[in-house]
Parts: C-alpha cells; sequence; structure tokens
C-alpha cells in the first residue's frame, strides 16, 4: 500500500547512512541518521557525505526525515548561511514552527551577505508561512541575478500560481525552468495544474504527456488527466496504484485525489477515509478539508459541512485553491 512505500522509500537513505562506517570520529546520532563532525581531513569526507544526505532529502521534499540532520549541522556550524535556509525550509510546513522557520531563514540571509540562492530559499520559507506577496517581492528583485536558474523560475512560478491566481506569468516561469530542466518535474506538474486551473488547457493531459516516463508521480498524472474525463474508477485505480511515496506532500496530494474519485463515485465513507488520511500527512491540505465538507454535505449534515469548508478557505485562502474546488466540484445543496 502507499504508506508502506513512504515508509520503505524513507528508510532507504536511513538505511544506506546506516550501512556506512565510521572510524575515529564524534558521531551524533538523530533519530536514526548519523552526522559526524570531523576530526581530520579524512574523515571530513564522511561529514560532507552526511552533509549531501540531508540536502537531497530537502530536494525530494523530505522535510521532516531532513530536519534532524539540520538540527545538528547548523548547532554545530551556526554561521553556515546554507544549513540555516534548509532547516527553516523544514519548518516551514508547520504553523507552530512558522515564526522559528522565518526568524531562520532572516538569519540565514543575514550571514550570507543576502546571497542570492539564499534569498530564494527565504521566499519559499515566506511563501509557506503565508507570506506570500512578499516571497514574490523577493523573487521579482533576483531577476537580473537569476533568470536563467531553474530554482528560481520555479519558485517564482509557484508563488505567481498559487498566491496571486497569475497563471500566465507563472506558467513562463515554469516553460523557462523546463527549458533549463527538462526533467523538472515539479515544474511539469505545476505548469499542469496552472493550464487546469486557468482553463488554457487540459493541464492534466499536459502532465501525461510530459517526458515523466519513470518518475514516480507517473501514475498520479494519468489518475489526473482520467480525473478530468470524468473517468473516476479508473482515476480511482491510478491514485491506488500511484507511488508517489518519495514526499510526503505528494503522497497527501494522492490521497486527497484518491477521496475526490471516491467521492465521485458515491464513496462516501471510503472518501473521508481518504482524506483523514491525506490532513495527517498535510495538515494543511484545503482540498481536503473541502473533500470532508463535500462528504458531510451529502451526508445531510449542513453544520458540520459548513464547518470544514469554512476552514478549507481559511487555511488556504491565499492559494485560491479552496476558492477554485468550491466554483469548480459541485456540493449536494443543503435545504
Amino acid at each position: 500500500d502507499l504508506v508502506s512505500i513512504a515508509s520503505s522509500l524513507v528508510m532507504f537513505p536511513l538505511q544506506r547512512l546506516a550501512s556506512r562506517s565510521v572510524r575515529a570520529s564524534t558521531v551524533h546520532s538523530v533519530r536514526g541518521f548519523s552526522v559526524n563532525r570531523p576530526q581530520n581531513q579524512t574523515q571530513s569526507r564522511g561529514y560532507s557525505s552526511n552533509v549531501a544526505i540531508a540536502s537531497d532529502l530537502v530536494s525530494k521534499g523530505l522535510y521532516k526525515e531532513a530536519l534532524p540532520l539540520y538540527t545538528v549541522l547548523t548547532k554545530e556550524n551556526p554561521g553556515n548561511a546554507e544549513y540555516l535556509a534548509n532547516k527553516a525550509i523544514c519548518l516551514a510546513g508547520h504553523p507552530d514552527s512558522a515564526a522559528e522557520a522565518e526568524a531562520l531563514a532572516a538569519k540565514a540571509v543575514s550571514v550570507s551577505g543576502s546571497d542570492p540562492k539564499i534569498l530564494v530559499k527565504q521566499a519559499h520559507v515566506l511563501r509557506e508561512v503565508g507570506k506570500a506577496e512578499l516571497a514574490v517581492k523577493i523573487l521579482d528583485g533576483l531577476s537580473r541575478f537569476l533568470g536563467n536558474d531553474v530554482d528560481w523560475n520555479f519558485e517564482l512560478g509557484k508563488s505567481l500560481n498559487f498566491n496571486w491566481a497569475r497563471y500566465g506569468p507563472a506558467i513562463m516561469h515554469f516553460d523557462k525552468a523546463l527549458e533549463l530542466n527538462p526533467h523538472h518535474v515539479d515544474s511539469m506538474y505545476w505548469r499542469g495544474m496552472a493550464l487546469h486551473w486557468s482553463e488554457r488547457g487540459d493541464g492534466f493531459a499536459w502532465l501525461t504527456d510530459a517526458n515523466i516516463a519513470g518518475d514516480a508521480r507517473e501514475s498520479f498524472f494519468k489518475g489526473l488527466k482520467s480525473f478530468r474525463e470524468g473517468n473516476y474508477q479508473a482515476a480511482l485505480e491510478h491514485f491506488e496504484n500511484s507511488t508517489v511515496g518519495m514526499r510526503p506532500h505528494d503522497d497527501s496530494d494522492v490521497w486527497s485525489w484518491r477521496g475526490e474519485a471516491q467521492l465521485a463515485l458515491g464513496n462516501l465513507d471510503k472518501a473521508l477515509d481518504s482524506f483523514n488520511m491525506a490532513l495527517s500527512l498535510n495538515a494543511k491540505d484545503a482540498l481536503s478539508m473541502h473533500g470532508i465538507g463535500e462528504v458531510y454535505a451529502k451526508k445531510g449534515d449542513k453544520k458540520t459541512s459548513e464547518e470544514w469548508l469554512t476552514k478549507a478557505i481559511t487555511t488556504d485562502r491565499l492559494y485560491h485553491k479552496s476558492d477554485y474546488f468550491r466554483q469548480k466540484v459541485p456540493i449536494v445543496p443543503i435545504a
């Protein structure tokens, strides 16, 4: 099942790390990770390897798994801007850690002397903690330095896409990111969603036609296309077979859309289970909150339905996603 897949994929880097021999070094164990403080030049290579693992976890969106590593790294290297910024990114998705994430990102920028790459990371953090307008302003100001940078184009495209619903400029930046890196699947995904939400084209069809063969999200994209075509049973099968286990955020998306397909098929209780699973993976998943509201609407529970729909829009008001689904997904009228 999807959870087992996710667990095995998360554990893989841990198993690799655990298999590394550690000689004549001080080892700090944090939730199964080993971080080696270099004692000499030979040992510093092992330390660098662990730093690379932490960076790789962040690049894959495995923030929960990367956080223990960066907690140790920032403690031992309080002046390292990249470590500070990456720890901030790991914290940004947790509402209770928003203030700490923002402060760490600001410290990283200060330590780096306003390095453009670190500013991109700060913009990522600001967007995640709800300060989207500031994130866009920061990214706009970096255009002359990073106009040909994949991460800058992706981050600006995503910020425009979700926070201001400026789909045209967002698609332009995703296109640029894909021109620079044709295999940047995150840009493919959000470009497809921008096409879908803006009704500028069949975004889900575009996703399945994109160069994603062999990517872990291929089945998920096929499910989105089937859903768009109204083939909800096929969509459900694709979502159930999806192997998007590498990234917790993507896992929540799979469960959200699995719930949408079950809801469309009239399987209300199964849909409710899927939406709740999505929320257990991503507490800010407004699509699932909205879906729960729809489930209760169809069950005739007006009060609970309105509570969940209001929560969805309140939680995700900057991203416009909740408003979109409120308009596009039919809700059974309640007298």
